[in-house]
C-alpha cells in the first residue's frame, strides 16, 4: 500500500484504513487490463497526478465511497453520542410528567 506523502486526502486515509483491499483493487484493475502495473503505490500516484482515464477514476471513487460511508457513519455516531446521553434526563423528565405514557426503557430489549 502507498505510504503517506504528507498530503492529507480522503483517499490516503481510506487506503490507510483498508490497505489490503486497496491492493486487491489494484490487482483487479491490472487483471482487467485497465492499468499497466499492479503496484498500488503507482495507482495512488497516478490518481493524485490525474493521469488515469475516467473509468479508473470512477472505480477508485466507488471503492472509496463504499468504504467511506461506514467510516462516516461511525464518526457521526461518535460525535452524536454525547448529545444522545445529554438528552436522556430530558426524556425521563418528560415521561415523569405523563405517567400514563410508556417509559422509554420499556421499548429497549
Amino acid at each position: 500500500p502507498p505510504q503517506g506523502d504528507g498530503v492529507n486526502t480522503n483517499l490516503a486515509f481510506m487506503i490507510s484504513q483498508f490497505p489490503d483491499e486497496w491492493v486487491f483493487l489494484t490487482k483487479r484493475l491490472h487483471t482487467e487490463g485497465l492499468i499497466e502495473t499492479a503496484e498500488s503505490q503507482d495507482l495512488y500516484s497516478d490518481f493524485m497526478k490525474q493521469r488515469l482515464n475516467h473509468e479508473i477514476i470512477v472505480e477508485i471513487r466507488l471503492w472509496t465511497a463504499m468504504r467511506m460511508q461506514s467510516v462516516a457513519k461511525t464518526v457521526i455516531g461518535a460525535l452524536q453520542y454525547g448529545r444522545a446521553l445529554a438528552s436522556l434526563p430530558k426524556i425521563k423528565q418528560w415521561y415523569a410528567q405523563f405517567p400514563e405514557k410508556r417509559v422509554a426503557e420499556d421499548h429497549v430489549e
